[in-house]
This record gives C-alpha cells, structure tokens and sequence, in this order.
C-alpha cells in the first residue's frame, strides 16, 4: 500500500531516469544547435562583432535574473511537494515577476548609458531588453514544469528557440555582418518560446492571470528573496568577467572566452540534467520520507561523478581539435581557455546537486551564503587576474570561485547533511578514474593536429571507451542495472 504523498516502488526511478533522459536528448538536439548558432554567428560576425554582440548578452543577463526573485525555484518546490497549490504561487509570483521586469529594464536602459558603452553596443542592450520580459516568463514557467517533473516541456521550449535562431542565423549570414540583427532575432526567439510556455502552463495550472494579493506576495517574498539573491549573485558571478574583459580588453577577447565558455556549458548539460530531475523528488522526500533522502542524495553523487569526471579529463587533451572543429579558424586562443573552465563547469555540476539539496531541505539561506562566497573568490581573483592574464585570468578565477563554493557546501553537509557510505562513494570514483584511463590514453594516441578524421575519430573513442569501461570495472554495478529494469518495466508500482 502506497501512502499519501509517497511514490510506489519503482515511479520515483523511473520520474527521474525519464526526466533525465528525456531532457538529455533534447537538450543533445538543443546543444547541438546551439553550438551551430554560434559557429555561424561567430564566423559570420568575425571575433571582435561576435565579442560586441556577446558583451550586450552578458550585460542584459547579468541583471536579468532579478525578475524571477528566487520565486521559481519555491514555486517548484511546493508545487512537487502539493500540485493543488499551483494556481496560487503561479498567480501571485507573475505579478511580483511583472513588476520586477519593469523595475529591471529601467535599470539596464539608465547603467548602459551611465558606464557610457559604446552607441552600437548600447543599440544591442536596448533591442535585448525587449528579450528580458520574454525570458522571465519562460524562466518562470520552466519552474512550473520542473515542479510538475515534466522536464522535457522546458526542453522543447529550449529546442525550439535555438530552432529559430539557428534558422535566423543561417538566413543572417547571407548578408552584412551586423550584431544588431542578433540581437532582434534573440527578440524573436524569446517572444515564440514565450508564447509556448505560456499555453503549456495554462494547460497544467489553469486560467494563467496576474494576482496582487499583497499579503500573499509578502509570504512568497519572505521564503523566495534568500534563492532570489543567491541566483542574482551566481549571475554576476557568471558574466561580471565578460564585463570587465570588455572594458579592459576588448570585444576580441570576450569573443575568445565566450567561445569557450559555452562549449563547457554544452559538455555539462547531461549532469545539469540529472541534477534537476532529482530536485522536486528530493524536495518530496524532505516531507515524506527522509530516510530515502539519503540514499537518493548518495545515488546521485555516484551518478554525477560517472557524468562529469570524464568531461573534465578527457577535455585537457581533446581541447584544441574541439575547438578547431567547431570554430575553425581565429579562436585558437579559446583552446587554452577552454582546458581551464571545463573544471568550473565539472565542479558547478557536484555545486548544483548540493545546492538542490539544501533548498530541497529548506536551507535557502545556506545556499545564498554559498553563492555570496563564490562572487566574493571571484571579483577579487577576476580584478587581480584579468588585466594581466586577460581570459586565462577569469577562467582561473571562474574555477577557483566554483571550487570555495563547492568546499563550503561539502563543510556544511558533513555537518547537517543526509549520511550516507562515503567509503562506497570513494570506490565508485576510483572506478570511474580506472575507466577513464584507457579512455584518456584513446584520446591521446588517436588525435593528431590538423586532420580533422583523426581528431572526430579520437573524441568518439574515448567516449567508446569510456562507457565500454564503466561496467569492465563495476562503476555501473547490477543495482544500477536492475534500477533500469524497473524503470523500463511497464509496470513499476
């Protein structure tokens, strides 16, 4: 007999594994196109254009995240803990959010012209505020759905908007090179995914409407405002370095970061994933049945070191025949960069599971400290760094704020965290590095410089390799096998 609130044997795996897997291939299709948005727009544009066009997106998204305030990560919070709530935080939280983007766009118009950028980058942050009331719907929105563990809907928004702008790009690319009209088809992106958030909400939550039930928003403001600032500080964390690059070398250089930046948030979309599937179910389980808790938290773990270790490895030396192929010529500098962030991205992943924790345990303020830190590692490595190391200076920044964080939040969790076998934990990433050693030693012999076969040879065989590796050794134990059968059977109650 299962209870109220619990999930029967096997639906809980099986949610997860769905969401996990549903969203990675989606998010596979999405990476992919947006990787080849921004091959065609930065061979298009050229290194400094794509730096202009990218520095405009980093100063709009720095301020961005101030419309959400933290509400939508409560709101899929509760939402997975009770569904019948839904229309109250949906209602409430869009008119806090509505007010909040006009607050923000305000803000962004009056800063562009008081740092005094340059008239064709202010050109580009006034078209992309058009983009900010857009993106705080749909941000919003994937919320909800991440709350009714129906992931794959943010997925097919995400797969549609880098549809239409690999469309545009492509369209683009056959006349002048103008990063203005980049940033009008972001605007249109935006605007169509939007829309569809909007009508897949409705049809979850109900007649979607605006509520100003005052006392209501204070309630929400109290619980959400500590996620809000902690979210507002890993922004300005992210993209504060874009910033100052731009100022103090350069659009070239934010080009060549940029560059590489994304391709690290591309080669760790698969851990993000499984890392926010397991987000309402442990926030159920805080509720329900805390002894699970732990042992989901530890699976996890086990599975986003399987997910991220051979990311950061296998990188170092598939760094410069990555970045040549999807690149090409004028980014070579992006290798060097790249070799460094793709430990940030790795560390950000084992952050986002700790962080997911917390705030499923309610420990928000926690979480907010974490990132307060982070920014702090940060902005003092990013000024002493970047005017003498330019993008090598905020990728070594970038990691070691990633890394301050990460250690705060282990220091915090051995405390107040769930228990679990931590010698069991240790085996599993000593697996996971014998599995990657005959990978890595793939990646290096096959790879030679210049042939392109070789070097697509080189990253498929590691990866080969690699998950060939992973049940050779017993990191993919018969749990981890008889799990799948469970997921997989028809019937998992």
């Amino acid at each position: 007999m299962v209870g109220p609130g619990q999930d029967a044997p096997g639906r809980a795996a099986r949610r997860v594994t769905t969401n996990t897997l549903a969203t990675a291939v989606a998010n596979v299709a999405n990476k992919v196109l947006v990787f080849v948005f921004y091959v065609v727009a930065a061979r298009h544009l050229g290194v400094e254009q794509y730096g202009v066009l990218q520095a405009g997106v980093a100063f709009v998204t720095m301020f961005s995240v101030f419309t959400d305030l933290g509400l939508g990560n409560i709101t899929a919070r509760e939402i997975a803990r009770d569904r019948s709530a839904a229309s109250s935080y949906v209602g409430n939280s869009l008119g806090v959010i509505a007010v909040a983007t006009l607050v923000v766009i305000g803000f962004i118009v009056g800063l562009v012209n008081l740092l005094r950028y340059p008239l064709q980058t202010k050109r580009i942050v006034y078209l992309l505020c058009l983009m900010v009331t857009c993106g705080a719907v749909t941000g919003y929105f994937s919320y909800v759905f991440l709350g009714f563990e129906r992931m794959y809907l943010t997925a097919a928004a995400q797969v549609l908007q880098t549809g239409i702008l690999v469309t545009g790009a492509f369209l683009l690319a056959r006349g002048g090179a103008s990063p203005e009209h980049y940033a009008l088809l972001y605007v249109v992106a935006a605007l169509a995914v939007a829309t569809y958030a909007a009508i897949v909400a409705s049809r979850l939550v109900g007649r979607l409407s605006l509520r100003f039930d005052l006392r209501q928003w204070g309630r929400l403001l109290r619980t959400s405002l500590p996620v809000g600032v902690a979210i507002v500080l890993v922004s300005i964390y992210y993209w504060n370095g874009h910033t100052m690059l731009q100022k103090l070398h350069g659009e070239e250089s934010v080009g060549v970061f940029n560059a590489a930046f994304r391709l690290v948030v591309g080669a760790c979309f698969a851990g993000m994933a499984l890392s926010a599937a397991l987000y309402p179910l442990m926030s159920r389980l805080f509720v329900n049945d805390r002894g699970k808790l732990a042992g989901v938290f530890a699976s996890g773990l086990r599975y986003v070191t399987m997910l991220v270790m051979p990311v950061a490895v296998l990188t170092v030396p598939l760094a410069r025949p990555v970045v040549a192929l999807v690149y090409g010529a004028g980014y070579e500098a992006s290798a060097a960069a790249l070799r460094v962030l793709v430990w940030w991205g790795s560390i950000a992943v084992f952050s986002s599971l700790l962080s997911n924790y917390l705030l499923a345990a309610n420990r928000t303020k926690a979480v907010m400290l974490q990132c307060l830190l982070s920014l702090g590692v940060n902005l003092a490595l990013n000024f002493l760094l970047i005017p003498r190391l330019a993008e090598m200076g905020g990728a070594v920044a970038l990691v070691a704020a990633e890394a301050a964080g990460v250690a705060s939040l282990v220091a915090l969790l051995l405390r107040h965290g769930p228990s679990f076998d931590a010698a069991r934990f240790g085996h599993s990433v000593l697996r996971v590095l014998a599995a990657l050693a005959p990978a890595l030693l793939v990646a290096v012999l096959v790879q030679r410089p210049g042939d392109v076969a070789r070097d697509v040879a080189a990253v498929a065989g590691a990866a080969v390799t690699y998950v060939g590796m992973l049940v050779v050794t017993g990191a993919v134990s018969r749990d981890d096998l008889r799990v799948m059968r469970t997921i997989l059977r028809r019937d998992g109650a």
